[in-house]
């Protein structure tokens, strides 16, 4: 999958794997085929009863077709009990996602320079 701006240019890709399959859950969606066309990644803040979201990602084609909120309610109904809201990072240059996040009901909560701290209880 590609992302904006390129993960790479973020993080270190193996670190930052390692980091995720040990702590992270995962949403998938795949297509007929068994292709995973879109996944997002969540950790579990119990002290905060925060879902925490550093990743969604829905390949380009499959865009605008409601996948990455199905994800979200899937978090939302699996593990809406114990915890009041869900928290990500989004850069303030990346328009089209902060339009989805509003959509959502994501509302901002910090400026972090480049990125905004988003929101949304549940």
């Amino acid at each position: 999958m590609n992302f904006t701006p390129p993960l790479l240019t973020e993080v270190n890709k193996e670190e930052y794997g390692e980091k995720l399959s040990k702590y992270a859950s995962f949403v998938l969606i795949e297509n007929e085929q068994e292709d995973i066309i879109a996944f997002t990644a969540y950790y579990r803040n119990t002290e905060a009863k925060q879902l925490y979201v550093p990743l969604i990602c829905v390949k380009r084609e499959f865009q605008s077709n409601g996948f990455g909120g199905k994800m979200l309610g899937y978090m939302v109904d699996f593990e809406g009990k114990e915890f009041t809201s869900i928290g990500l990072e989004v850069r303030k240059d990346n328009e089209k996602a902060r339009i989805f996040y509003e959509r959502q009901g994501f509302k901002e909560k910090e400026d972090r320079g480049e990125k905004l701290l988003l929101e949304k209880r549940i």
